[in-house]
């Protein structure tokens, strides 16, 4: 069964970093919609997003601390899309290299089990390509970013 993806993003300054390059190299080819939440990027970030995204929201001022608001209105713009799903990610992360295969069948669980949402395990490469930290409980989470689409859902 084929799904309607939509994965939702938001972003802060990720093109110096190298992050929004690799985030879309990996993350298009698995979603049908991209749509990104710049929070006022000064590196070019928001240009790289309008040509690589389906739909940019860009803020009006930096603001962390208005993060929930920001994937509140990520999510309102996604439900527009029509998705069956929707996945949360940052710019700085990445599915596994078979996520094209396997996202297909975590999709089919959620339905099988009817379940709201999926939990995945998340492994932080901090400042490296291949060892995982393990100097805090970060890796000892699971962490909610796959939700079956629905009119109501909120964050």
């Amino acid at each position: 069964m084929t799904f309607r993806t939509v994965c939702i993003t938001q972003i802060y300054n990720e093109i110096d970093t190298g992050n929004l390059k690799r985030f879309f190299k990996y993350t298009k080819p698995l979603f049908d919609k991209i749509i990104i939440y710049d929070d006022c990027s000064t590196d070019g970030s928001y240009e790289y997003s309008l040509e690589n995204a389906d739909f940019v929201i860009r803020g009006k001022a930096n603001s962390f601390v208005d993060e929930v608001q920001h994937k509140q209105i990520l999510l309102e713009k996604a439900l527009e899309f029509s998705p069956d799903f929707i996945v949360s990610l940052d710019a700085d992360e990445i599915f596994t290299d078979n996520a094209i295969t396997e996202l297909p069948k975590i999709f089919q669980k959620c339905i099988d089990d009817d379940a709201d949402a999926i939990s995945l395990k998340e492994i932080n490469l901090w400042r490296s390509k291949s060892w995982k930290r393990i100097d805090s409980l970060f890796n000892d989470g699971w962490f909610t970013r796959l939700w079956k689409a629905s009119s109501d859902l909120e964050l």
